[in-house]
Formats: structure tokens, sequence, C-alpha cells
């Protein structure tokens, strides 16, 4: 018999058997899917980046800045398509390099890139003609999903390169390949190394030798035979094809018919160039092969295809002594996720069907689980259909989605209950339940997911690539959630629950428990109501206040067995002081069991293999390495154990260590932009001194690189026009004589598994002496004339050193220095931030100069607003949909205040989890925001129906509150339980938004249920009733988010009007010059620093709370007392007994005749109703193996060496201040040797005044005196704000902040030689702190090695312990029974002996005795620096001494030549410019007397520092 009514939801019922085909097609669909749809780490992902590169050969920085970067710049900033804010150029000698950056907004850039590729091979013309390439990288942000070597340390470059090239093609022929790049390949070259000097004796230049050898090597068109049959092309073979023939080849023919051939001047060898980058794998030569995967593809099938064609390549071309090894493995990061995101899935269904099976009865459970996976895997049956991929995001969605998926199901399958209860049939109560909710349910899911999607419209740029999937998964679930509720559930209701099975009675279950303990709970909220709201108020507000507590960042770190080390010396190191400290890192790094790779990049970096780590442009000064280790956990365990003791280890060179991120911008960074380099440069130089004292940062640095020296090379006009020498044939001869030129190249057969391939040996050309080159060796290079004679450089050409920019930065078309800093690990960088940028905004910034903040807090600055309207927008969304649903505003806005609700369990969970709160975090409160609305339309639309009854406004909500608690425990906990999994994991991504849903679920659960009916009482205490209800109730379903929200730092405020500060510090300095300040002597400074410096001052607690940790350690020596205290009142007697007294008393009637009267009858029992219990314990420790012995001594070590600290920072502090103290002492001696000149050119003037007023001279002399004057007054400005700046500085040294002080005036004549200061090395050394912190360092190692030892050692300890414990409630017949109230003691003794431990424990110990062995080296290490850092500082002293007399003999002597210009210029003799050089020496060299002696100063505090 068929249903009829309702035909659309009866069907599935009516045609169940089509609706079980249909099911199970859908359901085996979706299973197929997840094994062949793409799968990736991330969601399709857009690098808005791309390079320009502009070559110039032979232009300085400055002519690419002026000449090419600029005009390029202005190019591209034509492209409203290009972000010019973040688009920034390097200008350095011969190339200028553009990252131009895209609009947040652009999410194809193809044909934007084919525009501005057309665009610029236009715009190529309008550039200077040097400028020989102009090159779009449209690829910049391409990443490798497999990096493979092809590695051995026995075959040659050449031999690799062909396995490499074999196995290139193989792959090729994939057709999930995009592309595959060969890095790190040497071609072998055949090297002509030129004697110049046997050149120029045969008369031969350079150019000609060239000419002749590339003639060689040219290919061109030979002609061709034509005849009426045929046409044969003409081919002249190749003339060389060894090195033995190139060296024989004939350069020059004489007359009388002798020849020269090349090896008559210069040697050919076959070699390879290994001066250039090159790259090893595990200390192997070896080829890499970057491989990329076109999109669409799945990435794990990819590694697959990809592994085949390796095993074979393998076996058909691979000796042994040549292996393959994957750097990264992009197929085997993706399909680990997948297997343990699935994983979870999987787990997370088991959990919530048993929590199901837990919560409901049997069959009950079994509809509602069948839920989970027919949603699940038609779903993804679905996403797979849509294009949809599987990747961490979309698979985090299905596992966030679990819990919600059941609840329309829960619905449907209550309501089927509640009418198959009333005594309908199974398809009619099916159908009915159905009908009745079916409407509320599709529209509570509809609301529920749009709240998702405002982040699609508002999100930009790789935060909106990163979550665009999770609104759109999330609303497939669950409206295939919903569907299978209403067309699958219903036939699964009748076919399984065929009755309502009656509860026993007096069973309880653990709803029923849950339900008892709440409704006593909700019974007293409603006692005291307002202490339950304005509670609930106090707990949001106190939650909320702990939100700054967080650790936000907006991407975590990556979970890898993976990092990175990258190697940076300073620019103009060459490539072999590189290769040192690589090779030595990596052999640091493979003598680690964890570690089993290491890949070194030398003078190169690897391509792009993780989306946010882009490549580095690298010079000869940088190296790189990629670390594969065992696990995550081994990589995180040698960052924390490597990164602190060799960042700095390398005198000239910083190591960064990076780990894995998601986050594609510097932690900190700040700019500095502005016109004037120096000025830009001092702005920086100021926030770095700033940032070295925070000790949370390292490798604090700019972007800047000093000035280089260069030979510059300036042609006689005369003489080279005279020779017939251009600056272009200048350039072309010095290019050819000091750099390597190719001119040529032959071509080699090769063999590869049979194959004959052909290989380019290229033939390159150097000078012999190329590598040893000096500056005389440039002046004598012969250059060749056009009448082939040679002439030597320096006879046409001035050639001398100068220094030149070595790189010039602009972002949005200006000059900028960035400073960027690395937080140590674990470090997070808000406070730091702030305070960072709080000093930004005071600071004395250089005229012209303005800052902004960059890095992690710009890109917190760019994303927080689109992450806030998002959250409003959804709130919102819920605000109209609440009011659609009740339509009263106090109920919507009272739902929308409740939201916070959610507030307090998150925070909580996420600081005791101490997880990192991120972007995606918003997906967890988005989710919460979800459940709450639901539960609040299940408690406010049952106490509005109630009120429609007639009930009164509290029985209302108390009644809803009541019956509407068991439905949002339910589904709150298949919720929280569905992301358990997803914590348990410990994903640094999806971890916080597990704890988000689970902890804020179930505060929300405590907090809604109890908080809300009592809300509701309030608000409609004093009404008849609401107005009419919404046609629907109880369906509505939640939503499940991610991850953290981003930061919230302060921005940076505008930096306008900076100039005018500057003018007003200029009108106001007169002014400030007339206060008085107070004169100190080095001395008076020294005390107020050694008493009043807040840095000693915190060293001195630190001393005080090392002596509290000492007396803290000794109370281990007392015993310990504790007490316990348990008091019960039970709601029922808790002890009970019914029965009959037994016949036999009847036999005692004759003893008593009540026992007669007792047989038969019934009696019961009830006693013990309430009590308590009081046991207090006291422990003495009498043995612990020697852990409280060796913790005192640890503790009495940690105090010296807090004192030691003391001490050291002490003399840290006084050498500062002393440094000041004579630097401002200098500064004095400048202004006064500036006033002595002004007076001599005021002297000058009124002589030179009197010569034109005679007509001796002219005005113009008058006019450059005047000149004169001005810069002199300049200078002395300058000098004066130094001093006064120098002044602050040492006020705040010495605690004297807010205090005009200044220096004594000293002449600084008299100067003791530094003999009368010098002490032995060995002794100095042995009063100094560093040495006696090393060697407590190696007392406190012996007693941790002592310490461990005790853990494993039995414990002895006796106690004492009594008790006291009353009963109550008891009837007087039990009391004559037994005791009420009872005391008791006992002493006892313990010996504990740890068994176990020492499997783990031998382990420990010898862990700490290498411990020790370090503290040891230590110890002799500090030993060895000490003595090089004071023998150093000897030797500065003593330079700086010498320093002093010249400067004495350079015054002595500039001042008798001031005297002789003087007395020339009288007599007429000398001119006035002259005159003024003269004077200008004088001033000079007095200067550097100052200098000179205010060095020797600082220099002997300094050796006296570090010898006394």
């Amino acid at each position: 018999m068929t249903f009829k009514n309702s035909s659309w939801i009866a069907w599935p019922i009516n045609n169940y058997k089509i609706t079980a085909f249909l099911t199970a097609l859908l359901l085996a669909f979706g299973l197929w899917a997840i094994y062949v749809m793409p799968k990736d780490e991330f969601p399709p992902f857009t690098i808005r980046q791309g390079v320009v590169i502009a070559v110039m050969p032979g232009a300085t920085a400055e002519e690419i800045e002026e000449q090419v970067a600029r005009p390029l710049e202005r190019y591209i900033f034509t492209y409203k398509e290009v972000d010019r804010s973040k688009t920034y150029s390097t200008s350095q000698n011969g190339m200028c390099i553009v990252m131009v950056q895209f609009q947040q907004d652009q999410n194809n850039l193809t044909p934007v890139w084919s525009k501005m590729k057309h665009g610029l091979n236009q715009f190529k013309s309008s550039l200077p003609q040097g400028v020989l390439a102009l090159v779009a990288q449209d690829d910049f942000g391409d990443t490798s999903a497999l990096l493979i070597t092809v590695e051995s340390d026995q075959r040659s470059y050449r031999e690799l390169q062909g396995y490499s090239d074999e196995l290139a093609d193989r792959l090729r022929r994939l057709p999930s390949v995009s592309n595959v790049r060969q890095i790190g390949e040497k071609k072998e070259q055949l090297t002509i190394t030129v004697d110049k000097e046997r050149l120029a004796a045969y008369g031969i230049g350079r150019q000609a030798l060239v000419q002749a050898l590339t003639s060689q090597g040219l290919t061109t068109m030979s002609g061709m035979v034509s005849t009426p049959h045929q046409n044969l092309k003409i081919h002249v073979a190749p003339s060389i094809s060894s090195e033995q023939e190139i060296g024989e080849r004939i350069i020059f023919n004489a007359p009388d018919g002798k020849v020269l051939r090349v090896r008559d001047i210069a040697t050919v060898t076959r070699e390879y160039d290994m001066s250039e980058a090159y790259i090893e794998s595990n200390g192997k030569r070896c080829v890499i092969l970057s491989l990329e995967m076109l999109k669409g593809h799945n990435i794990v099938q990819f590694g697959k295809d990809v592994d085949v064609v390796l095993n074979q390549f393998r076996q058909d071309c691979l000796p042994e002594d040549v292996t393959m090894r994957r750097i990264t493995d992009q197929p085997e990061v993706v399909g680990t996720s997948v297997s343990d995101f699935l994983r979870d899935l999987i787990i997370s269904m088991l959990i919530i069907v048993a929590v199901m099976i837990v919560l409901f009865p049997l069959k009950s459970a079994i509809v509602a689980a069948l839920t989970i996976p027919l949603s699940t895997f038609v779903s993804t049956g679905i996403m797979y259909a849509l294009g949809i991929e599987l990747n961490i995001i979309t698979l985090a969605c299905l596992i966030v989605v679990l819990g919600m998926i059941v609840d329309n199901s829960i619905v449907v399958i209550d309501g089927y209950l509640e009418y198959l209860g009333k005594g309908m049939g199974r398809r009619e109560a099916a159908v009915k339940s159905v009908q009745q909710y079916f409407w509320p349910m599709l529209l509570a899911t509809v609301c529920i997911c749009a709240i998702f999607f405002p982040i699609l419209k508002f999100m930009k740029g790789e935060a909106a690539d990163v979550i665009k999937l999770f609104p759109l998964t999330i609303t497939i679930n669950l409206m295939v959630s919903l569907v299978v509720a209403a067309f699958i559930i219903p036939l699964l209701n009748a076919a399984i629950i065929r009755r309502v099975k009656a509860k026993e009675p007096g069973k309880r279950d653990l709803t029923d428990w849950v339900q008892h303990w709440y409704d006593k709970t909700l019974e007293w909220n409603f006692r005291h109501p307002w202490l339950t709201i304005v509670g609930s108020i106090v707990l949001v507000v106190a939650t909320g206040a702990l939100f700054p507590l967080l650790k936000m960042r907006q991407f975590p770190f990556a979970d890898r067995n993976q990092f990175a080390v990258e190697v940076y010396l300073p620019e103009g190191s060459g490539l072999e002081e590189t290769r040192l400290i690589a090779d030595e890192l990596s052999a640091i790094l493979k003598s680690s069991d964890k570690v089993t790779g290491v890949t070194s990049f030398v003078g190169c970096s690897s391509p792009r293999f993780h989306t946010s780590y882009a490549p580095v442009i690298a010079g000869k000064n940088f190296a790189q390495l990629i670390v594969n280790t065992e696990s995550n956990e081994a990589s995180l365990e040698l960052l924390d154990q490597l990164a602190p003791k060799y960042s700095n280890h390398w005198p000239n060179a910083y190591v960064r260590w990076k780990q894995m991120d998601y986050l594609p911008v510097p932690t900190y960074e700040y700019r500095f932009y502005g016109n004037n380099t120096d000025s830009i440069q001092k702005a920086a130089q100021m926030l770095m001194e700033e940032m070295r004292r925070i000790p949370e940062l390292e490798w604090v640095h700019t972007d800047f690189d000093m000035p280089s020296p260069m030979v510059q090379v300036s042609l006689d006009p005369v003489a080279s026009a005279q020779m017939g020498i251009t600056r272009t044939s200048a350039e072309l001869q010095l290019m050819l004589q000091t750099g390597k030129v190719q001119v040529g190249s032959i071509w080699e057969a090769g063999n590869v598994d049979g194959k004959s391939r052909t290989y380019e040996v290229p033939i390159v050309m150097k000078d012999r002496r190329q590598d040893a080159m000096q500056l005389s060796d440039v002046e004598n290079t012969y250059l060749t004339t056009p009448t082939a004679s040679s002439v030597a450089l320096r006879q046409v050409a001035e050639v001398k050193p100068v220094w030149s920019q070595t790189k010039i930065v602009h972002r949005n078309g200006e000059r900028c220095i960035s400073v960027t800093a690395e937080g140590k690990r674990g470090t997070f960088a808000l406070d730091i931030q702030n305070h960072l940028i709080d000093y930004i905004d005071h600071m004395n910034l250089p005229q012209g100069v303005r800052a902004e903040v960059g890095g992690e807090t710009e890109k917190n600055n760019e994303i927080t607003p689109d992450v806030m309207v998002s959250m409003s927008l959804a709130v919102v969304l819920i605000f109209f949909f609440l009011l659609f649903n009740f339509r009263k505003f106090s109920i919507a806005i009272v739902c929308i205040v409740a939201i916070s609700l959610g507030m307090p369990g998150a925070i909580i969970g996420l600081l005791i989890a101490n997880k990192v709160l991120g972007l995606t975090g918003m997906f967890g409160f988005i989710t919460l925001m979800g459940m709450i609305m639901r539960n609040e339309i299940l408690i406010f639309e049952h106490a509005n129906e109630k009120m429609s009854e007639g009930m009164s406004a509290r029985e209302a909500a108390l009644d809803a509150g009541k019956r509407r608690m068991v439905p949002i425990f339910l589904t709150t906990a298949t919720t929280a339980v569905g992301v358990v999994p997803m914590i348990l994991a410990g994903s640094s991504f999806w971890m916080p938004v597990g704890i988000t849903i689970f902890a804020g679920g179930i505060g929300m659960l405590l907090l809604v249920t109890t908080v809300l009916p009592v809300v509701y009482w309030k608000l409609y205490e004093k009404k008849e009733g609401p107005s009419p209800n919404p046609p629907y109730r109880e369906g509505v379903v939640t939503t499940d988010n991610v991850d953290p929200s981003a930061v919230h730092p302060t921005p940076l405020p505008h930096r306008e009007g900076r100039g005018g500060s500057a003018l007003l510090l200029l009108l106001f300095l007169p002014l400030m010059a007339q206060a008085q300040p107070r004169t100190v002597s080095l001395q008076e400074c020294l005390q107020s620093a050694a008493t009043q410096n807040r840095t000693l001052l915190n060293a001195t607690l630190q001393i005080q709370m090392a002596g509290e940790q000492k007396r803290e350690a000794f109370t281990k020596y007392f015993p310990e007392i504790s007490a316990n205290l348990l008091a019960f009142h039970a709601f029922d007697k808790m002890v009970k007994q019914d029965g009959y007294y037994p016949q036999e008393l009847a036999a005692l009637g004759q003893i008593n005749p009540a026992f007669a009267a007792l047989a038969g009858q019934p009696y019961s029992i009830r006693e013990l109703d309430k009590g308590y219990a009081a046991m207090a314990t006291l422990t003495q420790p009498l043995f612990v193996g020697g852990q409280i012995v060796n913790g005192n001594r640890l503790a009495d070590i940690g105090k010296q060496v807090a004192e030691l600290q003391a001490e050291l920072q002490t003399k840290d502090l006084l050498q500062k201040v002393t440094e000041n103290y004579y630097q401002i002492v200098k500064l004095k001696l400048n202004l006064a040797t500036i006033r002595s000149a002004q007076e001599q050119l005021y002297a000058i003037y009124r002589e030179v005044q009197s010569y034109v007023d005679a007509g001796v001279t002219t005005r113009n002399d008058l006019l450059r005196v005047r000149l004169e004057l001005q810069r002199l007054s300049s200078d002395s400005l300058t000098v004066g704000n130094a001093h006064h700046v120098m002044c602050l500085l040492l006020a705040q040294q010495t605690g004297m902040a807010g205090e005009k002080i200044d220096v004594q005036d000293m002449a600084l004549a008299d100067i003791e030689s530094p003999l009368n200061y010098y002490i032995s090395p060995d002794e100095a050394v042995a009063a100094r702190q560093e040495l006696a912190l090393a060697q407590k360092g190696v007392e406190a190692g012996k007693l941790k090695v002592r310490m461990e030892r005790g853990k494993h050692l039995p414990t002895v300890a006796v106690g004492l312990t009594v008790s006291n414990v009353g009963l109550g409630g008891l009837s007087e017949g039990a009391k004559s029974m037994m005791e009420t109230n009872t005391t008791n003691g006992m002493v006892f003794g313990t010996v504990s002996v740890p068994i176990t431990s020492w499997w783990g424990g031998s382990h420990a110990i010898r862990r700490e005795k290498l411990a020790l062995q370090q503290s040891q080296n230590q110890l002799q290490d500090a030993r060895e620096q000490l003595i090089i850092d004071i023998e150093s500082s000897w030797f500065s002293l003593v330079e700086a001494y010498k320093q002093i007399d010249i400067a004495r003999t350079s015054v002595a002597e500039a001042t008798e030549n001031m005297r002789m210009s003087m007395d020339k210029y009288r007599s007429g003799t000398e001119i006035l410019s002259t005159l003024l050089e003269s004077q200008t020496l004088l001033r000079e060299s007095m200067s550097r007397l100052a200098s000179a002696q205010a060095t020797y100063m600082t220099k002997r505090a300094d050796y006296l520092r570090k010898t006394r």
C-alpha cells in the first residue's frame, strides 16, 4: 500500500527501491571521487608578484638608478593592476631588478603579464643604448612539486648531466608534468689562459686574438650548388674538435713565413669552472631536476607516476655509484596530509556514532549515525563534479561540519518518534515529521550557510585564496545533510524504528542525569536572576580582557620534516669564503642522526618549493642549505638546538635558520624613505640600535649595503684621442682582459644508456693573472690602437680606486632602506611590534625622512578590516534572520548580544592549550555564531509558544530551558566531539580551530542554556505575551569553522609635517642654548651610572631574585604538610534496606514478648545523609637521591652567576658611559676648532674688505670668504646638535634623564703612554667575569649530572597522618551501635625504588654528561677568546696612541702652512683660494687630533675594563 499524501515527501518511501538504488549510486560515486579527485596541500594559490630585470653592463648603481630604474618604475606604474606601494626596485652595478607586486584583487595575471611584456618590448627603445636586455619573468611564483637530485661523488658533472638529461626527457612524457628544469649543471669547458706579457711581446692585441678564435666557431651559410637535377648544399665542417687543435690554431702569419699559434701565448686546459655557483647533495656533486605539475591534476597520483619513471630509470640507466634523492616532495606532503585528514574524518565519524549510541536509543542512534557517511560521501561526489579538489581546507571543512550534519536528522527522528508515540503508522509518522520541520530546517540551514559567505566578498589576496573554498564546502555538506534528512532518513525511520520502546520505570540514562542536574541549576538561576545575568556579563567581559594574552599570528608555521638554513656574508665576499662556511654547516647538520639529507646551494638559491618561501636572488656571498629530517618534531628540535649556537658563530657571516612558514612577509619590517641616503641610513641605524636591545630579536639588519671599492678609469681626452682609443673600445678591451670571455664552442659525442648524446663544450679565454690582479695590473693593461700598436692604459687614462654604492633600493619610486629582524623561536610579535611602533613614533627623524611599518604588522593592517567587515556582515545576517524569525527587535538584539557567550570557552580553551590564534580562527568563531543562533531559536521559540498558550513569562522561560536542554546538549555534543581528532592531530593550522569549536561549544552550552531563559523571563516579565509565533520551531542546524583571527597592531601615524618640526627645532635652538647645563666630570658620570642606571638596577633585582630562589631551594629540607577535608549532605538517606523480620524471632517470645511481635513484620532502615572526613599528613624526606642538596648548591651557583652578570653589565655600562663622555669631549673640541677657524676667517674677511675698498682685489674674493664662513656656521650647527643629542644619551645612561648636563672642558694634552697600563693577557684573563661565568657553567653542569642521577635513586621518607571522621543523620539505634565521631592516626615510612625509569634514565644522565663536556669546551673556548680580545684591545690602544703623534705633527705642519699662506697672500704672491685651503687643512688637522685623543681615551678605558 502506498502513502498518497504529500507526494514529493512520500515519494522516496513509496518508491523505496529506486531511493535505495539512487542513494547507493551517489554513495559509490562519492567514494570513487575521493580516490580520483585532484588533491593538493592548499587551494590554487596566486602569487601576485613577478620580476622585471634590466641589464646594462658596466654601469654603476647610481647610473642604473637614474638612467634605468626611475624611468622603468614610471612606466610600470602606468599599469593600474600594479600595486605601487609594494613594488620595489634594486639598482646595482650593471643591473636593475624590479619586483612587481600586483593588486590583491588580481586573480588572473596572464593577460596582465601579456600586456606588460608587449609594452616592455616597446619601452626598451626609450632606455639608454647600453641596456642590453629587458626581461619580464612571470614564473616567479611557480612552485616546484618535486626537487630530485642526481648525485654521485665519483662521476663528473658531464656524466651527471647526461643522466639528468635522459631522466628529464622521460619525465616530460608524463601528461601531468608541466615543466622540468635542470638546476646546478656545470658545463665542462676548454679554458685558454693567456699570458699577456707574451701577447704584448708579439705585438698582438687581445681583441685580435678573440676575433681569430671566434671566427673559427662561427657557422654561416656556405652556399649551394644547383644543377638541373638536384640542389646540393655546401657545408664547411668545424675545424676545432679538441684542446690540442685549439693550441695549434694559427692566429698570426708574419711576412717572413713565421706563424704564431695559440700555444705560443696561452695554455689550453679542460676543466669545470668552480668559481661560480654550484650545488651539492650530502657533499656529493649533483644536478637537480625541478618538476612542476599542471593545474587540475592529482598531485598524489603525480608523485606515483614520477616514482614509476624513477624506478624504471634506476633499473635501466643508473650505475650503483649514482643515486637519486628527493629534496622536496610535495606529493608525499599532500599524501600524508590527505591520509591523516581522512583518518581523522573516519575517527570523527566513529566518535560521533559512539556518542550518539550512548545518548540515543540504539535504533535512533543507528539511523542518525547513517547520516554521517551518506552526507559526507555524497558531498565529496558533488565537490568532485564541481571541480573542487581535496586539500587541507576542504578536508578540514568535512571534519568541522561532521557534528552539524546530524542536526537535521535528529530533528526529523525526534518528530518521527513523537508522532509514532501518538499512534500514527510508520510511513505516516515519517512523512508527517518531514512535513512539519522541512521549511524551518531549510531556512535555518540556508541562513547558517549564508554567514560564511561574506568572506568571499571582502577578503582579497592570499588570504582569500586560502579560505575561498571553505564556505562552499560547508554549504554543500549542510545542504546535502538537509536532503538526506528530508528524503532518506524518513525511509530509514520507517524501516528500522518500528515502535517506540517505553523506558523502564526508575532507570536513568546519561541524558536523564544531565537533565536532572540542569533542572536544579536552572531553578537556582531563576531564584537569583540578576546575579545570573550580571555574573554572565562579568564572565564575558573578564574573558574578553584575556583576549590580548592569546598568541596571535596571521598564519602559523608549517609542519614539515624540513627546514632551510641561509648564510649571508657581506656584499663583495668571495665564493670560497661562502663555501667554507656552507661546508662546515653541512658537516654539523649531517652529524645529527635526525638529519636524512642536506643539499647545499652555494652562490645561488633553490627554486620555490614552498608557496610562501620565495627564492633569493643570490650572489657569491649567499648560500642556502635545504635540510631534510626524520619528522617535524626533529626539525623543531634541531632548530632549537642549533640556531642559538650557530646563528652568529662565524664573525663575518649571519646564519639564518628558517622554519617553513605560511606567512609570506618578515615578522618585523620597518621602512624609511627619503632622497638622501645618509639621512635614511642614520634613521635606520637609530632603529637598529633600539631593536638590538630587545633580547627576543635576532639578525637585526637592513637591505642597505655599504659602498664598495671600484676601479675608475678616466680617459685623458687628448691622449686617448691621439691614440684612437674611445670609451667603448677601452671598455671592450678591459672586459676581454679582466673577465672570462667565451670565444667559441665544440660539440662532443657522449653515451648514456646506450644512447648517443652530443654535448656543447664552451671555449673560454681568460688572463693568466686574472684571479690575482691588483690595481697596478689594471694600470699596466695594454690596449690595442686602431693602428694595431699597443699602449699601456696608464698612458691614456687615470686609474684610481673610488667608492661606489653597491645597491640602491626604491619602493614606490622612492629611495628606501628597510630594517628587518627575526624573532627567536617561541617569540610572538605583538608586544614587540607595538613597542617598536611607539619608538618610531617618537624618533627624531632627519629632515626629509619618513617612516613606514611593514612586515606582519602591515599585512595584518591590510587583512584586519576585511576580517572585521566579514564578521560584522555575518552578525548583520544573523540579526535579520532572527528578526525575520521572531519579528521582535528586543529578542533579535538579545540574541546578537548573546553571541558573545561563545567567547569565554573559546578564549580559555586557547589559553590553556597555549595555541596560536590566526586568520582561519574566524571560521571557528563563525561556527560558534551558528551554534548559538540555532540554540537561541530552540529556547526562545519554545518560550514564545508556551506564552501563547497562557503561561507567564517566568513559567514559559523555565519550561523552555528544561524542555530544550537535552536537544541542545545532543547537537552540541556531536559537534564538539567531531573536532576531537582535529585537536589530537596537533596540526598548527587546524588544531586551534578544533579547540575553538570544542571549548567554545562547551562554554556556550553551559551559558546559553542557563542564562538565556532567565534573560527571556526578564525581557517579557511585564508583558502578557509575545506576538504570534513564526510557523516553525526546532529545525535549525549549526556550522563549524576553522582557525584563529588576525592580529590588530596599532597603525603607524602619518609622518608628514616632520619638516615643520625640524624647522621649529632650528628656531628654538638659540633659546635652548641659553639654558646653562650642569657640568659633570667623568667620575661623577660613572658613579651616577653605577647607582642610578635602570639596567644595573634590574641586575640588582636579578640578584635578589636569585637569592629568593636559593632560599626557596632551602625549604625543600623542611617537611611537607597537607590537609584535606570532605563534607557531604545527601538529598536522601545513603543506607537503605527494606525487608521482613525472620520468623525465628517468635521462638524468642519467651525471653521478650516484643520479639514474638516482630516476627514476620516488615522493616525499613534509612540511615546516614551527612558527614565529614578530615585528614592531615606530615611527610619528612630523608633521602631523595641528593636532589635537595644538589638543588641548593645549584641555586647558590645561580646567585653567584647573577652577581657575575651584574658585575659584567656594570663594566659594560661604564665603558659605554666613558665612550660617550669622550665623544662629547671630542665634539666640544671640534666646536672650539670651528670657532677658532671662524675667528681666523673674520680676520681674513677684514683684510680682504680693505683690499676691496682699495681696489686691489675684486668683490668675488669677499664673497668666497663669506661662503666659507657660512659653511663653518653650518658645521657648527651640525656639531652642536650632535653634542646636544650625546648629552641627552649620557644623561639617560647615568640616570640623570630630564636634567641638562654637559661634560667638563678638557684639554686632553697630557696623555700617558699605554706602556703604563700594560698587563699580561694570562694575568688579566683570570679576573674576567666572562671566564668566571664559564667556570660556573661547568660547576652547574656537574651538579645537573648528580641531580639527574639522583632522580633514579631510591627515596626514603617518614611521616605522620591524623584523621577524624564524623557521621550524621543516624537514628538513635544506629548511634548506639557505632561511633559517630572517630579520630585516628598513624606513623609511616616509605621507600620508593624507581626501576623502569632507568630505561630512559641512563640516556638522560648521558645527556647531562654530554652537556657538561660542552660546558668544559666552552670554558676553554672562552679563555682563548678572552686572551685574543685582550691582545686585540692592547694593539688598538697602541695604534690610537701613535695616531695622536701623527695628528700632532699634522697640526704643527698645517699651522706653519697657514702662516706661510697668510704671508704670501698679504705679499700678493698667493691667491685667496690657496689661503682658504690652508685654513681648511688646519681646521681638519685639529679635528683629527681631537678625534685621535678622544679615541685614545676610549681605547684606554676599554683596555682597563678588560684587564682590571
